[in-house]
């Protein structure tokens, strides 16, 4: 709120009002663009409504996700962490304060869009439905933004470069979706979304969901101010996210099957998996955390038994299991109950196992190469970077070998090629699922390997030896 600033940035903002009013009036007096003075004011409403939404989703969450590292960079990240208030409150002093003039203009263009919704043909109930949508994606966005400045610790170029290239291939199709959306708003006042059956308005219940996210972005913000050192999700966290996460996914799918089965298990299979794929890098322990448990450990006088135990039970590969073991319930649920879901299983119960049992070694390698590369950091500083390409490699190199030789089957042998297959309408299994499981188990040998030793060296009785 620096005086410069403000007012340029109100001078900016008051310049496209002006322009904006210009050229619509205009356009209204002199053209045939408008049949009357009401889808003048409709027009004009999409436009501030396009406005509010650049402003509270891309300013305030481009604000707040500069900010630690802005704090990091003038060297007062270490005093802030010092100041004796909650961590909630330094959240929220990060989003409010990192965003007064964001919050200022937003609130200013919020009473041109109300004025020209009451003007225009905008009911009461779709604009309240539609700025509570728009308040909890502003929600998200922000938070998100605070939540990936915390956990960047790099300042490397190529960081950001794939920063922006990220941005650049998955954020701006969305942007420009979501205004293209934006301007059929008007058209979603009728529209309902089916929830387990619940009919719920499509706006509110986007809002809703979006709000789920909020919260657990909160939580996740509240534990790097306490525990910076720590994983960004806890175990128990993790299994609660999935659970719910699931519980949401097929409340939404669900009361879309019946007649379309075949159509919707892409959409469920490749949902489903995200957060099976990101969730153990998200409560990942690094090598330091191994450390500091087996120190802990070792004072509790445990047995050997015990202590490897336990220190199995909080490994990275355990979590892992743990969270596949959830998905596996919930694919079982979603394609195996009929009478829950009111339609015809696409999948029997030998074939649906063998497409689980498949990903399951697809999943353990993935796990084991991310252990390894965690386990390993701190002794080879690139093994990371080495573990990245193998990933990479192991995802196209099938696809790439199949292509060549135009094998379908070879395709398979990659994690993306095999969901494409047993997601495909026409599948009607054209591959051996033992061969992919020996393949990924023969694969997962060396990394396995690699792995146990490091294990042993932790869990060794004396440390040094």
């Amino acid at each position: 709120m620096r005086p410069a600033q403000f007012w340029v940035y109100v001078g900016i903002y008051i310049s496209v009002i002006a322009m904006m009013l210009l050229i619509n009036y205009s356009t209204y007096s002199l053209q045939d663009t408008f049949e009357n003075i009401t889808d003048l004011y409709d027009s004009m409403y999409i436009q501030f409504l396009v406005i509010e939404t650049f402003i509270l989703l891309l300013w305030g969450a481009f604000n707040c996700g500069s900010a630690i590292s802005t704090e990091r960079t003038e060297r007062t990240y270490d005093f802030f962490k010092m100041l004796p208030l909650p961590a909630y409150k330094k959240m929220l002093g990060i989003l409010i304060g990192r965003n007064l003039v964001v919050l200022l203009l937003a609130v200013i263009n919020l009473a041109f869009l109300v004025f020209f919704a009451i003007k225009g043909s905008t009911g009461t109930k779709l604009l309240m439905e539609t700025l509570f949508a728009l308040v909890s994606a502003g929600c998200l966005s922000n938070t998100v933004g605070l939540l990936s400045s915390l956990c960047s610790r790099g300042k490397s170029k190529g960081g950001r470069v794939a920063a922006v290239i990220f941005l650049l291939v998955f954020c701006v199709p969305l942007l420009i979706n979501g205004i293209l959306a934006i301007s059929e708003v008007n058209k979603l006042e009728e529209i309902y979304a089916k929830f387990y059956g619940l009919k719920v308005p499509v706006l509110v219940l986007t809002g809703l969901i979006m709000l789920y996210f909020t919260g657990w972005a909160v939580i996740g913000i509240i534990r790097k101010f306490n525990k910076d050192e720590q994983p960004l999700v806890t175990r128990s966290g993790s299994l609660l996210f999935i659970t719910a996460y699931e519980a949401i996914l097929i409340g939404l799918l669900t009361p879309y099957l019946l007649g379309h089965t075949r159509e919707m298990i892409s959409v469920y299979w490749w949902l489903s998996v995200i957060p099976l794929v990101c969730l153990p890098f998200g409560a990942a322990f690094d090598i330091q955390n191994y450390q500091e448990f087996t120190a802990s450990a070792r004072g509790k006088n445990l047995s050997t038994g015990g202590f490897r135990f336990n220190f199995l039970i909080m490994s990275n590969l355990t979590h892992g299991i743990a969270v596949f073991g959830l998905w596996a319930i919930t694919s079982y649920i979603f394609y195996l109950c009929p009478p829950l879901f009111r339609l015809h299983p696409p999948y029997s119960v030998t074939q649906l196992s063998a497409i689980i049992l498949t990903f399951a070694c697809f999943y353990i390698f993935l796990l084991l190469l991310m252990e390894f590369a965690l386990t390993y950091q701190t002794a080879h500083g690139k093994v990371a970077l080495l573990a990245g390409f193998i990933g990479v490699v192991y995802f196209i190199l099938p696809v790439i070998i199949g292509g060549i030789f135009e094998n379908e089957t070879i395709i398979t042998f990659s994690p993306g090629g095999f969901f494409i297959a047993v997601s495909s309408p026409d599948f009607s299994e054209p591959f051996v699922f033992g061969k992919i499981c020996l393949y990924n188990l023969l694969l997962s040998a060396f990394p396995a390997l690699l792995v146990g030793r490091k294990y042993a060296l932790l869990t060794a009785v004396k440390p040094w030896a």
